[in-house]
């Protein structure tokens, strides 16, 4: 069944938990009318926030040796 993408605000109160299911399905946005604009309801394919992470090189060894490091030459 092909549900349209645009309701009413009234309507979209009403069915609000089918229609972002129906969003999540289909992938295509739901539009709907407020005031004199229209807002979109959408998919926000956001990446993985452990995507973003940079690799880095690790400290190998006894910590202890590193928390006492004497650092006050530095």
């Amino acid at each position: 069944m092909k549900i349209p993408m645009c309701f009413s605000t009234s309507k979209l109160r009403e069915n609000i938990c089918n229609l972002l299911d129906e969003v999540l399905r289909i992938r295509r946005p739901l539009k709907t009318p407020r005031t004199s604009r229209r807002l979109r309801i959408f998919l926000a394919d956001l990446p993985n926030k452990s995507d973003n992470f940079i690799p880095h090189g690790y400290l190998k060894g006894d910590p202890d040796y590193i928390v006492h490091i004497d650092w006050s030459t530095e």
